[in-house]
């Protein structure tokens, strides 16, 4: 599964980010995606993907 969150922002910031990562950590997906729709005339979407540790 995929973790997808959608904005209207003028421009994201590091609170997106922050937002989605901590989605990913706290639901045990993987993969995320990041997309804003409020940029004029522009799309704004960016991929996280979160590193699985082996346990030791």
């Amino acid at each position: 599964m995929t973790e997808l969150i959608l904005k209207a922002l003028c421009r994201l910031s590091g609170n997106e980010e922050a937002q989605i990562l901590n989605y990913l950590k706290t639901s045990g997906l993987r993969i995320g995606i990041l997309i804003n729709f409020g940029s004029h005339g522009k799309l704004e979407w960016k991929r996280y993907v979160r590193e699985l540790r082996s346990p030791s």
